[in-house]
């Protein structure tokens, strides 16, 4: 078995997929906090620092399905 059988075999268990699944939530969720702070300490117009807020937020938001998704079909 080459190593990427090995990987994939790995990620498809429900003990391998959710380590990364966490590990990942935990970096999005540091990302979006981290990009709101910037947003709210540098940006000073109402209608700009609403904008970018929803636009963090759909982003990690988006960028947690796209990971879901692909773990869940590396599991399947």
């Amino acid at each position: 078995m080459d190593a990427g059988h090995v990987r994939r075999a790995f990620l498809a268990s429900p003990d391998g997929a959710i380590v990364p699944l966490l590990t990942l939530t935990a970096g999005l969720a540091h990302m979006r906090t981290g990009m709101l702070e910037v947003i709210e300490d540098y940006i000073h117009k109402p209608f700009t620092k609403t904008l970018l807020v929803l636009g963090n937020t759909f982003i990690a938001a988006g960028l947690w399905l796209i990971t879901a998704f692909a773990l869940l079909k590396l599991a399947l």
